[in-house]
């Protein structure tokens, strides 16, 4: 092999940024032994080029890109109620908005996020747009309870509720 893949770290990533809390795109820099270049690109540019399909699979970068594509979604949710369980309500909001944002998220994830994040747009005193994410939950499949949940919480804020 006489080039090896090299991710540039997270400060230097060039290239579009795609909606709010969308998978940043990393250029991948392609380095021959003597440290000279020999390609670079985002990881679907590098498997578009004839060839390199097969020299991305041997380095383990189609597989690895594809998992971890298939549960973004997840990892944006779970983000989202550790922020929250940290009082971090904002930044919490921002995660559960990336996940409905996310294309091809899973549905059920989707619906739980509209969810808590109206519940975190309540605790933020933006009981308006709170109210249109829980009539988001309304709009969609019901996941669990998410139908009674955004109900009760149309009648009285998240929290409130809570508080007696």
């Amino acid at each position: 092999m006489d080039a090896l893949p090299r991710m540039l770290p997270r400060r230097q990533d060039v290239g579009p940024r795609v909606g709010v809390g969308a998978a940043q795109p990393r250029r991948i820099v392609v380095l021959r032994r003597d440290g000279t270049v020999e390609a670079q690109g985002s990881h679907a540019e590098l498997l578009a080029r004839p060839g390199w399909s097969d020299r991305m699979r041997e380095w383990g970068m189609e597989t690895s890109w594809r998992s971890a594509q298939a549960v973004l979604d997840l990892v944006q949710f779970q983000y989202g109620d550790a922020l929250a369980a940290r009082g971090q309500y904002d930044s919490a909001a921002g995660r559960f908005r990336a996940v409905i944002a996310l294309p091809g998220a899973n549905s059920e994830l989707v619906t739980r996020s509209h969810l808590r994040s109206a519940q975190m747009l309540d605790l933020l005193r933006r009981r308006d747009e709170a109210i249109v994410e829980y009539r988001a939950v309304l709009a969609r499949d019901n996941v669990f309870d998410s139908h009674d949940q955004a109900e009760k919480y149309l009648k009285k804020p998240y929290g409130e509720l809570d508080e007696k």
